[in-house]
């Protein structure tokens, strides 16, 4: 009976061992799992960083280039404002000269045709004034001729 004891006493020791040697094992392994779970964890925790990163740069590559289309935009409608008021004051000015222009040729017209209208009088003046001077000597020498004719009959 007491090789049975010592058996079994050996064989318990020797089951305790295994239990424990198993536990060990099995701790190892669950610290493994846990410090690859954790590798894990940090790489998708980094990648999902760096896709967070990615995005937020592509996004501000996107504003700045929406930035800079709209700055581009600007420029472009400032230019063509800038070409229409050039062409606007230009315009103004080509009026204005031309209506100078206009206004100097009518003043030029009108001084013509005072001249002409000056000359006109003039010239129906002296033409009348030969007239009268004419008929005044006609008369006379109407006058005359009668008479003369008298003086013969």
């Amino acid at each position: 009976e007491l090789e049975f004891e010592t058996n079994k006493a050996q064989i318990i020791a020797h089951v305790k061992r295994m239990f424990i040697l198993h536990k060990s094992e099995e701790s190892s392994r669950q610290e493994l799992q846990d410090d690859e779970q954790a590798q894990w964890d940090e790489m998708e925790a980094s990648m999902n960083d760096d896709y967070n990163l990615q995005k937020e740069i592509e996004e501000e590559a996107k504003a700045e280039q929406e930035r800079l289309e709209r700055a581009a935009e600007e420029k472009r409608l400032h230019a063509i404002w800038v070409a229409q008021e050039r062409e606007r004051k230009q315009r103004e000015k080509e009026e204005k000269l031309a209506a100078e222009r206009r206004a100097r040729r009518a003043e030029e017209r009108a001084v013509r045709d005072a001249h002409r209208a000056a000359e006109l009088a003039t010239m129906e003046a002296e033409s009348n004034a030969r007239q009268m001077a004419f008929d005044k000597e006609k008369q006379l020498l109407e006058t005359q001729t009668a008479q003369a004719e008298q003086h013969l009959h």
